[in-house]
């Protein structure tokens, strides 16, 4: 039942009524199960009881009945709201942190229109300011003091534009070779690919960086918002002599540690933009990723085009028939990989073993860990659970180099729902949520109202995730 039939339910019964959502293709009826977390395929008589209380007839009620033996469509909902992690929390704090994202420098030599520091956004601005290798050392004698029972531990240089603050680049990445010596360290930056000049490569190569380079498009899409400051050019140019330049002097180090992303207008073309990134020969080899521009803290709404929409759920349906096909790594839908890879995520969740229901105590989807698997270093020398979140407001804030983390603030952040605990207790999305802190602060306190903004879109997609899991499913793809 969606969240509106179930309250009515509950007011007609009393009853909590079985925790389920129904969904339905142009092929099938279907019934997501919240408390074992599966999803089955019922009868158009069986959807429409549920629906609208339709009577069932003898075989209709067989039908009921043998689900409710097999154990589905019961009631229980979650009582107490506790992550399950909660008390491992302070454990995870002091010796299992895995990632530290240093924000080396917020200025940056381009301005792109959509960038989270081009003034659009409430959460930050370009400014000159830039780490201390003092204090970014400190962030690394942090991550090593508290991570002694992890196995590999990352560095990520953040802006801005990273590459701006190269000489601290280095250094950092030195000393960390120094202090943790013997110990696996893995360095990441993300890039425009304006500043990968010459003079740069040989150290990134001998580090074994895994690089990721922001790139559009063709030229025409990339450079309508990634323009150089102060002049207004745009920049699609000096990337590609530059990635050009990596992959003739370094060929293996190319293919193996660059990787693009692609910020998607959805203005634009998505068809013109996934036949450049997927059909020119120099990214052939190399992983892509694509994301739509982030509405996330903006002061305004992505106006989406007409074309957009379409183009963009052909690709998707393309990438997956191509999967039924046996076709995975079909070169014509690379970018749209990780969608797939939501779908398995689903599947996945649901090998690990029935569930015969949800806890007693327990927590909806959504926070991770904070602090624990990444941790992000500011300029200003506060700690956040990512990049992700805004750098403007307390609420998200866990505390700061000299005081360190304060594990009542991270509790507070993982435990999430107890801001929300009515309208989440009776969603049927329960399990699937994704909002965490980015999506729960307006600027000023962890908000309610604030978190529920995000809900319809969550479930939204979530029900799409779904039935386009149902769909391959029922089509014979094997996710195992």
């Amino acid at each position: 039942m969606g969240n509106n039939e179930e309250k009515a339910y509950r007011k007609q019964t009393g009853e909590e009524g079985p925790f389920i959502h129904l969904m339905e293709t142009s092929r099938h009826k279907y019934l997501y199960d919240v408390n074992t977390n599966e999803v089955l395929r019922i009868s158009d008589e069986l959807y429409e009881y549920f629906r609208a209380g339709k009577p069932l007839d003898e075989s209709g009620r067989e039908s009921l009945h043998r689900l409710r033996e097999e154990g589905y469509l019961k009631e229980n909902r979650t009582r107490i709201v506790e992550h399950p992690l909660t008390e491992l929390l302070e454990y995870y704090l002091k010796y299992k942190m895995s990632h530290l994202v240093l924000q080396v420098t917020q200025s940056c030599n381009l301005r792109c229109e959509y960038c989270v520091y081009s003034g659009a956004y409430h959460n930050r601005t370009h400014s000159d300011r830039r780490m201390s290798f003092e204090m970014a050392k400190k962030g690394m004698e942090y991550l090593l003091a508290h991570s002694r029972d992890s196995g590999r531990i990352g560095i990520s240089f953040y802006g801005g534009e990273p590459l701006l603050a190269f000489d601290l680049i280095q250094d950092c990445v030195n000393d960390m070779k120094r202090e943790a010596e013997g110990r696996q360290v893995d360095f990441h930056f993300t890039t425009n690919g304006t500043l990968l000049t010459g003079e740069k490569l040989p150290f990134l190569v001998e580090n074994h960086f895994s690089i990721l380079i922001s790139l559009d498009g063709p030229e025409a899409i990339h450079d309508r918002h990634r323009k150089f400051a102060g002049s207004g050019n745009g920049s699609h140019q000096t990337v590609i002599q530059n990635i050009r330049k990596i992959q003739e002097q370094y060929p293996e180090f190319y293919r193996s540690n660059i990787r693009f992303n692609t910020v998607l207008d959805p203005q634009n073309s998505f068809a013109e933009v996934e036949q450049y990134m997927t059909g020119e020969e120099l990214f052939r080899e190399n992983r892509l990723l694509c994301n739509i521009i982030s509405d996330m803290y903006s002061k305004t709404r992505s106006v989406y085009g007409e074309v957009f929409p379409a183009e963009y759920e052909y690709g998707i349906a393309g990438h997956y028939l191509a999967m039924l096909e046996g076709c995975e790594e079909d070169h014509r839908f690379r970018m749209l990989q990780n969608y797939a890879g939501q779908i398995k995520r689903i599947a996945e969740m649901s090998r690990v073993g029935r569930q015969e229901c949800l806890s007693e105590r327990g927590h909806r989807g959504g926070p991770c860990l904070p602090g624990v698997r990444k941790l992000f270093l500011s300029a200003d020398g506060f700690f956040y659970p990512c990049e992700q979140v805004s750098e403007s407001s307390k609420a998200s804030r866990l505390g700061d180099l000299e005081s360190g983390i304060d594990l009542e603030k991270a509790g507070n952040l993982l435990n999430l729902e107890r801001y929300t605990r009515e309208m989440c207790r009776d969603c049927w999305a329960y399990r699937y949520c994704n909002i965490c802190i980015a999506r729960a602060d307006d600027g000023e306190t962890i908000s309610a109202p604030y978190i529920q903004r995000s809900c319809a879109f969550m479930r939204e997609s979530v029900e799409n995730d779904l039935l386009d899991y149902c769909t391959l499913r029922d089509l014979g793809y094997d996710f195992g």
